[in-house]
């Protein structure tokens, strides 16, 4: 029987944000450095064969479109639920049908892509050998309609008697 199912953002997910906040400063300093290089060095217009205005708005239009990217990727995962929990004896609601955590047997567990249908990656076996797909999780796990990604864990309890 699970005891309560948790919902959290993963260390790595933390350190990739990290790692590309370091990528997005260290590009806005090259943006800097390179922008005095070319409207300056006279011999580097020469080597080019373009004028530095030129290879500096070319260098920009590239970088910002990369840094745009990043940025679009950290928000995104920033917006994410830090940690949410359902207990034993709480009810979720998949397909119209209301079950609770005890009533949960098993779950087949795997990264959960959010999309116009909540968790449609999901699957669940109860005890009687159905198999819930597609289906909505409780109104109150829901915090933000723009979740993208979720990893599913379970706590598996052991009866002593």
């Amino acid at each position: 029987m699970i005891d309560e199912i948790i919902a959290y953002k993963s260390k790595t997910r933390i350190n990739l944000i990290f790692v590309l906040t370091v990528l997005s400063v260290g590009m806005v300093i090259a943006w800097v450095v390179m922008l005095v290089i070319f409207c300056f060095d006279k011999q580097l217009e020469e080597e080019l064969g373009v004028p530095p205005l030129w290879a500096s708005i070319l260098f920009f239009s590239l970088g910002a479109f990369i840094l745009g990217g990043e940025l679009f990727y950290i928000i995104g995962y920033l917006r994410l639920p830090n940690i949410l929990i359902y207990r034993s004896g709480d009810q979720i609601n998949f397909c119209g049908k209301f079950y609770k955590i005890r009533d949960i047997d098993r779950i087949d567990f795997q990264e959960v892509y959010y999309a116009t249908i909540p968790l449609h990656a999901m699957k669940i076996i109860l005890k009687d050998g159905t198999v819930l797909k597609n289906g909505y999780i409780a109104d109150t796990y829901i915090v933000n309609q723009k979740l993208q990604r979720l990893l599913f864990i379970y706590k598996e309890m052991r009866n002593n008697d």
